[in-house]
């Protein structure tokens, strides 16, 4: 593994392997965020603010960007929903009937 030189504020420039820093990206497009790392010196928890230049040079030695959340919601529409709705909008009262309990059998 890689080591990365980094800087804690007490102890100066330090080198870490690369599995010992977590990446935490944040903004739209995930280009900054932070990094943490236990400082082999001294052993306190740093962290540091992250440009996207440091983002892309943590990656590229070795640091495991984090996997994004899945996205919770509703569950996919199935071949059932979409034959539902399509005789749905053949009816002419189907927008009353939208108001309706989904469940209940037509």
């Amino acid at each position: 593994m890689p080591a990365l030189r980094v800087a804690c504020p007490d102890c100066g420039n330090v080198k870490v392997d690369a599995d010992g820093v977590s990446l935490e990206r944040s903004g739209t497009t995930g280009s900054t965020g932070t990094y943490v790392f236990a400082c082999p010196r001294c052993g306190d928890r740093v962290l540091r603010i992250a440009g996207p230049h440091q983002i892309e040079r943590l990656i590229r030695s070795g640091v495991t960007p984090p996997v994004p959340a899945a996205v919770s919601g509703p569950p996919p529409l199935t071949t059932d929903d979409l034959t539902a709705l399509r005789r749905l909008l053949a009816t002419d009262d189907w927008i009353d009937r939208l108001d309706g309990d989904p469940e209940r059998p037509e």
